[in-house]
């Protein structure tokens, strides 16, 4: 014991390893802030594939002034596909002007891929962030998460695995982790949803305990924000139950779909990405438990489905712009009757921009996803990729009018919200994608101004430098995104493709990197191809 703690201080010392926390200290224009530890998920997932929530910094010094709301949960409670036209953001705008001697702080917490096991080490390290409410929508990775039975080589959380998860926070875990890892010749990737194909079936013990552990670790979380001092918003899960068929429709589970028992087959479909009514049954029963605000997200969607002007979700969880503004409304409902107020107009328009551009982005990367599995065996009645064909073609801008239009809207929004980079970052990638680079730059660098700690305005900005033949302030700024956000696959590749002529050993590892993290990227894969082609004929 003296040796292992002579050592620990030794690499402490010597600045071996990296914390372990959800969130670390940075400062930036002279304020200290709390932003998200790049190394958190390390624990959680292989090195080569961590995940990480939406750029944030929460000030180390709390305005006297501020309402302060943590979102914490998974991929729907982060927004994707789309974070920006995510319900927390929705909720800022609806927030604000409700509370006029009061700033809204919200900030969004959630990670992809993550379930209950991963948000109850977050909840533990967010009870110093002063935080007024919490909001907790959390329920549809327990199956396919961390220490889920359908995650390959992460299963059960025992009394060993929970040892080597303590034992990774320290800088001695860390160094037995590297040497595993050095020689562990197979190269881990992430292969999204495609991980998790293991059926698992309704009366199996494997899932009577996912819902034992969730009911445990969602009573830590609660405790964790009971200790925080912060009003607490339990969300029931919304899932899709109109129009997802069963994943698996094998057995008993398209039966029930084509018996039109859409919730009993979710209940007996064996692939396991969506929360079950046995996880929204629980949810209710731990806030009863306490003086917790229970939001009904589920039953709410579930009676407005069938009647919605537009789906409430691009695929089996997740929510498109109408879906993330019903939760939204649902939070602001709760919060509103919480702080005893009523509800006023907005003064500011509280446009967040989105335009025709940003909604045929998100269905460009739903089709990618829906052509992939877990989506392959769905009914004919189901979630279909063909289905977004004609969306897709129909909100291409097709004149010069169109283009001016979309460049219009973000200017207005931009107008209304001036000190949004998120905005801006859009807009800019709307200019880029139109060879607009020069007039893109300048929203790159006021939201870099904005938002110091987000690499996404660096990796843009990069972008259209190295448009408009400025390769060396291209890499400077690539390599600023990835001092941030060393796992920032995008600014690997484009790196990499920047440094293929002169350095090709670097360029080689940059590539490789950003395949680690995003194995699928066509684009990195052709670099790289041509580059080991450039190196075999030479």
């Amino acid at each position: 014991m003296v040796f292992f703690l002579f050592l620990e201080g030794i690499m402490w010392v010597c600045g071996f390893g990296y914390p372990s926390s959800f969130t670390i200290r940075k400062t930036f224009n002279q304020k200290e802030y709390h932003i998200p530890n790049p190394q958190f998920t390390t624990r959680f997932f292989p090195r080569q594939t961590p995940r990480l929530p939406v750029p944030f910094a929460i000030p180390v010094e709390k305005p006297a002034n501020s309402l302060r709301v943590l979102v914490l949960g998974a991929s729907a409670a982060q927004g994707d596909p789309k974070p920006e036209f995510g319900f927390s953001r929705m909720l800022d705008r609806m927030l604000s002007g409700q509370f006029p001697e009061k700033s809204i702080e919200i900030h969004n917490l959630g990670i992809t891929a993550i379930n209950s096991h991963v948000v109850k080490e977050i909840a533990d390290d967010c009870r110093n962030l002063e935080a007024d409410y919490w909001i907790v929508y959390l329920g549809n990775n327990e199956v396919i998460g961390p220490f889920g039975p359908a995650n390959p080589g992460l299963s059960g959380i025992g009394p060993i695995r929970r040892a080597r998860m303590s034992l990774a926070k320290s800088r001695t875990g860390q160094l037995l982790q590297n040497i595993l890892a050095y020689n562990n010749k197979q190269q881990l990737q992430w292969k999204g949803m495609e991980e998790f194909l293991k059926p698992i079936k309704w009366d199996s013990p494997e899932l009577k305990k996912v819902h034992k552990d969730f009911r445990t670790n969602l009573e830590d979380i609660i405790e964790s924000g009971n200790q925080a001092e912060a009003k607490i918003l339990l969300c029931t899960v919304a899932v899709n139950l109109l129009s997802c068929s069963p994943l698996n429709p094998d057995g008993e589970a398209g039966k029930q779909w084509d018996a039109v028992e859409p919730a009993t087959a979710r209940d007996l479909d064996t692939y396991r990405f969506r929360a079950d009514s046995r996880i929204n049954q629980i949810i209710p029963e731990v806030a009863a438990s306490g003086d917790i605000i229970l939001v009904k997200a589920a039953e709410e969607f579930e009676s407005l489905e069938p009647d919605s002007p537009e789906p409430l979700f691009h695929d089996h969880v997740h929510f498109t712009l109408a879906g993330n503004r019903t939760l939204a409304g649902l939070l602001l409902k709760a919060i509103m009757e919480r702080e005893k107020i009523d509800f006023k107009p907005p003064t500011i328009n509280p446009t967040l921009g989105f335009t025709k551009f940003d909604r045929q982005s998100i269905l460009k990367i739903m089709r990618g996803r829906l052509s992939r599995a877990p989506f392959l065996k769905q009914a004919r009645n189901g979630l279909s990729p063909q289905n977004l064909d004609a969306r897709i073609k129909e909100l291409a801008p097709r004149s010069p009018e169109d283009l001016q239009t979309i460049a219009r809207q973000y200017l207005v929004a931009i107008e209304a919200h001036p000190n949004d980079p998120a905005i801006r970052l859009n807009y800019s990638t709307f200019l880029l994608s139109h060879n607009q680079a020069e007039t893109a730059k300048a929203h790159c660098r006021e939201a870099i101004t904005l938002s110091p700690w987000n690499p996404s305005p660096h990796y843009t900005l990069g972008l259209a430098l190295a448009g408009t033949n400025s390769p060396t302030s291209a890499r400077k700024h690539l390599k600023t995104a990835l001092a941030l956000h060393p796992t920032h696959h995008l600014s690997h590749a484009l790196l990499g493709n920047l440094l293929a002529i002169n350095e090709p050993v670097k360029a080689l590892e940059h590539l490789q990197l950003s395949l680690r993290i995003e194995p699928d990227d066509a684009r990195t894969l052709l670099t790289l191809a041509n580059l080991r082609l450039a190196s075999t004929e030479t």
